[in-house]
């Protein structure tokens, strides 16, 4: 660390603070997922910890906190001198995750900040039903049903503070100012805490969402008064509809709305960029998903001139619109509550969890006094003031701007123009650009490919060099000179709108007043400033003295970004009153709203980056460019040098990769095709399956298939009415309670897991439910179907799933403690695969392991789900005929069975590998059972025997002639008996490319089509009892 940084004090905290994960089971992936996201929302009943627990991870000092508190509330303000804000959330940091009364405390610390603003009162309905009320508003009106301009776009500011402090007329010279307060004197002080410029332009994008003013006084805010991401979308029905296509719900690509964010650094536009490929890349999911046929595609063509056509298809664009808007504004919400206030609060240097998030459900029950939601916004005068950052750009953004002044000015030197020729000179630029977005040069210096879009190595370049980009500091003297006009307009615009001083603006927000200069700025030269213009504390404007003010030392937590002490107290509160405030990130923030999909696709975990949401946003944009444990997309608010500090302080820097992004080889997919009539022939095939390739007596896994799925068809089936027999029918989940369970169970024997038994007599660590959704889990994490951030989240979950799996299969207990078993029986297999010399060499073979036995389970489980998703594809008469073949007793038989398994594989199922390179050996031709054992072995770890996989398609043979012997075998009615399935088709970083490699091929997902998966979870088949 270099000598003149001191490190950032961090606050000690016991080592069960209680937000380590925790590790547990669930029974489907579905609920996996759903009950993470319970347990965070507060919503899920989870063993809480009580006083005696809480207490132990505080310490006298968190006593003192308690105690100033106190004495503040009681005197109805604090002296932030005595960092009580800070204090706060040092203590609430450290207690457990699910403790109660951390749970109450933050709800009233998010009550305390809620507080202190002016809000509308609460509405008697927090939302009505009807389509108008469904979706965001171009304009942000309609967010409140009952005050429905409130907020909207094209409405004034509201003032927050009454000036009642007597003002002498005669103010200071704006450029005098600048000069003496707020001018960057010699070089750009780097932030002490190592934030990156990333920081910065996401608080520019912020600022610009929620202010943007305009009018002939400057009363007038063109942006609405909510996070609902203007910058891209636009601020009005005009902007938006230059920004979309009209086609399929998309936006133009690589484009935004603002033109005024085109005077802003490269990389600020970058960061509106992806979130423009984040948007195309939801609605296209959405679309392809269809939940419940709520996006029901037009049969007719697009191009159709029927009227009733055209209202069909701008339906179907609009539906996918709106609610791709929803789904790309709730990680955008996410993102600045998981990353951006983590990070201003310092938090991303502990191992905690907390947060504050204002969307927590409060128990109104527990607590006097809980903050509404959803009773809308009207943004302020004074916080329009506080929002302007300049003072942390960095010395290259600094140099890039003055360049792009230098340009708007003809040449001449920005610290030298007046206000009035830099405002006349942006009006020229500003009215000079083309009114559609896609037209303009939205990064400087690129230019656009033939699909419309910029080159991602390119915007990679661009995005790499900005997270390691340090910014400037906050405090005195720190703007840099090229923005001397721009900081005078602002010293006069606060000046029209008559804002209130300093001290009337601290004491709105509950702190004291400043009774010298020192306590505005200890350092003498700003005192000094201060005191020449302004002649008493109670005289310092509100901008000029936010701007001027000490800043916050740093704090972890508690203090990250070091704003002033005024600031620092006021943007908390403002924050929370944007989003608790907007009914679109509180009432209908919803699954109904956004689809099962959407909700999970834009939810944070705590588990994963302690709960930072951004790598979503990075890998969609650019998903052939980062290693999914890259440490530049899951904390880039941050430079990689200073997180490599911060990491080896928590001793996770080995989670993470640390080289810069680069082009990552292409996946490159070899598919052999088979013409679907060959299937009609199969019983005249004579390339018969070579049965001699099972390397052992075949009775010793049909046995074990055989028993286990009888008694799962036999205990797991239900009645179901057939009203033309006497006879009522079965039904089952076919996927989950008979294909998963069997090969479940049949994994626990070939490992020597400890399986419960189904009546609970035998003690064991795993029931089949837990277990499968272990290995499911281990399974999918390692899959190359999944996203670069899904197969990261499933990777950071598997992470505590393998290290208490490990303990179950060490790998003395499966090559030493089976030497004296026989080589023909089940648990022979897993030794067999296990000793493969490959993967003992590996340098990780415990985790090789854990991979191998997951694939042991879940790819019988996707290939015979598929065989028989494409046989019931065939009807009645076809599966009779299965049947037929199935009651018969010979050799010829059950060649003949497993032909048609591994053809139904073949035709219905992903026969393909996917790995960087392929190539199908010479003797692609030979038999059937060989190709599909080929196919089979690029399922399993790097180094097993192809020919020790033999067992996978022997258990599938017995199970699925167990399966197609049923009488009468047919799916269940409707959605519940098909296979829950999309097209899977490569995501190339934005809409129009190319499609990849998976195209023709089905991504999974899991029952409540929440998260994609890799293999098939659910299937209900219906068969005769009789």
């Amino acid at each position: 660390m270099p000598k003149d940084k001191p490190a950032v004090p961090v606050v000690p905290t016991a080592k069960a603070a209680g937000h380590a994960s925790n590790a547990r089971a669930w029974s489907k992936p579905s609920s996996f997922f759903k009950d993470r996201r319970r347990q965070q929302s507060g919503g899920f009943s989870v063993p809480q910890t009580g006083t005696l627990t809480d207490l132990q991870t505080l310490r006298l000092y968190d006593l003192g906190t308690i105690r100033l508190f106190h004495a503040a509330e009681k005197a109805g303000y604090y002296d932030d001198e005595n960092m009580l804000l800070e204090r706060l959330i040092q203590l609430l940091y450290k207690l457990p995750r699910h403790s109660r009364r951390g749970k109450l405390l933050t709800d009233a610390f998010i009550t305390k900040l809620w507080s202190t603003l002016d809000h509308p009162q609460p509405t008697p309905i927090p939302t009505l039903m009807g389509q108008e009320n469904r979706h965001r508003t171009a304009d942000g009106s309609n967010s409140n049903p009952y005050l429905r301009t409130l907020g909207a776009a094209g409405t004034p500011y509201a003032r927050s503070v009454a000036p009642m402090d007597v003002q002498s007329p005669d103010m200071p010279d704006p450029g005098l100012v600048f000069d003496t307060l707020l001018s960057r004197n010699g070089e750009c002080k780097p932030h002490q805490c190592g934030i990156s410029s990333m920081m910065f332009y996401l608080g520019v994008i912020i600022t610009h969402d929620i202010f943007q003013t305009g009018g002939r006084d400057g009363a007038i805010n063109l942006a609405s008064s909510y996070l609902d991401l203007a910058p891209l979308y636009g601020n009005s029905w005009e902007e938006q509809k230059e920004m979309r296509q009209f086609k399929n719900g998309l936006l133009k690509p690589d484009c935004f709305a603002h033109k005024r964010l085109l005077t802003f650094p490269p990389a600020c536009r970058v960061f509106l960029v992806m979130f423009n490929r984040f948007h195309n890349y939801v609605v296209e999911q959405l679309a392809s998903i269809n939940e419940a046929n709520r996006f029901k595609k037009p049969i007719s063509a697009p191009e159709s001139s029927d009227p009733d056509d055209q209202k069909a298809w701008e339906q179907y664009d609009e539906d996918l619109f709106q609610t791709g808007r929803l789904v790309t504004c709730g990680l955008y919400v996410n993102i600045i509550l998981k990353d951006y206030v983590r990070a201003i609060l310092c938090l991303n240097r502990t191992d905690s969890t907390w947060t504050i998030d204002p969307r927590t459900n409060m128990d109104r029950h527990a607590q006097k006094t809980t903050a509404p939601t959803g009773v809308g916004n009207q943004v302020s005068v004074e916080f329009n003031l506080l929002y302007r950052w300049h003072s942390i750009l960095s010395s290259r953004d600094a140099e890039w701007i003055a360049g792009e002044m230098r340009q708007l000015l003809d040449g001449r030197d920005p610290e030298a123009a007046t206000f009035h020729e830099m405002l006349m000179a942006f009006q020229s630029w500003e009215t000079a650009l083309p009114t559609d977005p896609h037209q303009r040069d939205s990064v400087p210096g690129l230019k656009r490919q033939s699909d419309g879009a910029y080159s991602d190595d390119e915007l990679v370049d661009i995005l790499r060099a900005s997270i390691e980009d340090t910014a400037g500091s906050f405090g005195a003297n720190s703007v840099p000179r090229c923005l001397r006009p721009v900081e005078m307009l602002g010293i006069l615009q606060a000046r029209r709108w008559r804002v209130c001083t300093l001290n009337e603006f601290r004491a709105f927000i509950g702190l004291t007043r400043h009774r010298t200069f020192e306590d505005i700025n200890p350092d003498p030269a700003v005192a000094a400033g201060l005191k020449s213009l302004y002649g008493s504390p109670a005289n310092v404007e509100l901008y000029p003295g936010l701007m001027s003010e000490k800043t916050k030392p740093p704090m972890a937590p508690g203090s990250g970004v070091c704003l002033g002490f005024t600031s620092s107290r006021a943007i908390l509160s403002d924050a929370v009153s944007l989003v608790r405030g907007d009914r679109f990130y509180t009432d209908d923030f919803t699954p109904k709203n956004l689809t099962n999909w959407g909700f999970a696709e834009v939810d944070s975990d705590f588990d994963v980056d302690s709960g930072n949401v951004m790598y979503k946003l990075i890998f969609c944009a650019f998903p052939h460019h980062f290693q999914r444990d890259s440490i530049y997309a899951h904390h880039p608010l941050v430079t990689p040098a200073e997180n490599k500090i911060i990491f080896e302080g928590l001793k996770k820097a080995s989670e993470y990769t640390w080289d810069p992004p680069n082009r990552n080889v292409n996946t490159v997919v070899v598919k052999e095709s088979r013409e679907p009539d060959k299937e009609a022939q199969v019983s005249n095939d004579h390339t018969q399956p070579d049965l001699s390739l099972l390397a052992s007596p075949r009775h010793v896994v049909t046995d074990f298939v055989v028993l286990t799925s009888a008694n799962l068809l036999k205990s797991q089936s239900y009645s179901v009415p057939n009203p033309s027999s006497d006879h009522d029918s079965r039904g089952i989940d076919l996927v989950s309670e008979v294909i998963n369970s069997t090969f479940v169970r049949l994994t626990a024997e070939m490992f020597s897991l400890s399986l419960k038994a189904t009546s609970d007599k035998r003690r064991g660590a795993y029931t089949d439910a837990q277990l499968g959704t272990i290995l499911s889990v281990l399974y999918a994490a390692e899959s190359p179907k999944l996203s670069l951030g899904r197969s990261y989240e499933l990777q950071r979950q598997a992470r505590d799933l393998v290290v208490s799996f490990r303990k179950e299969i060490p790998l003395s207990k499966l090559t030493k403690g089976l030497s004296d078993k026989s080589k023909f029986s089940v648990r022979g297999y897993g030794q067999r695969l296990t000793t493969s010399q490959k993967l003992r060499d590996n340098e990780k073979p415990a985790d090789r392991v854990a991979t191998l036995v997951a694939c042991s389970a879940m790819v019988p489980v996707l290939l015979l789900s598929e065989s028989l998703d494409y046989h019931l594809n065939q009807g009645p008469e076809h599966m009779e005929k299965l049947r037929a073949i199935s009651q018969q007793k010979t050799d010829t038989s059950e060649q003949v069975l497993l032909q048609y398994l591994l053809n139904g594989c073949s035709l219905r199922g992903e026969d393909d590998s996917t790995k960087e390179s392929y190539s199908p050996s010479s003797s692609a031709t030979s038999g059937a059972a060989s190709t599909n054992t080929r196919v089979l072995i690029d399922y399993f770890p790097d180094g097993t025997n192809p020919d020790d996989v033999n067992f996978c398609i022997e258990a599938m043979a017995a199970l699925f002639k167990i399966i197609v012997s049923l009488p009468g075998l047919r799916r269940a009615p409707g959605a519940l008996g098909h296979l829950a399935s999309v097209p899977a088709v490569q995501w190339h970083g934005q809409t129009g490319r190319q499609s990849g490699p998976e195209e023709g091929q089905s991504m999974y997902m899991t029952s409540d089509r929440s998260s994609f998966w890799p293999v098939p979870v659910t299937m209900n088949i219906v068969w005769d009892s009789n």
